[in-house]
């Protein structure tokens, strides 16, 4: 996971803050009071939250996942 990236987004949206019961150095937590984030960039992100998590799984997981969709 891009460090950077991830501070960015917090810099970026007030609505990103550090994840909430996660490892606060890797992951956001992302809340919508000022809705100030925009859609394109809001699934950017869960689209790019999903593959770091993936990737992170046994490669017997991750071709099970591909199965599955």
């Amino acid at each position: 996971m891009n460090i950077e990236l991830v501070e960015e987004y917090r810099e970026k949206y007030s609505d990103i803050i550090p994840g909430y019961h996660m490892n606060k150095k890797m992951w956001n937590s992302v809340y919508f009071t000022t809705r100030n984030i925009p859609r394109k960039e809001l699934l950017w992100m869960i689209d790019h939250s999903y593959d770091e998590v993936v990737r992170g799984l046994s490669k017997k997981i991750q071709q099970e996942l591909k199965t599955d969709l």
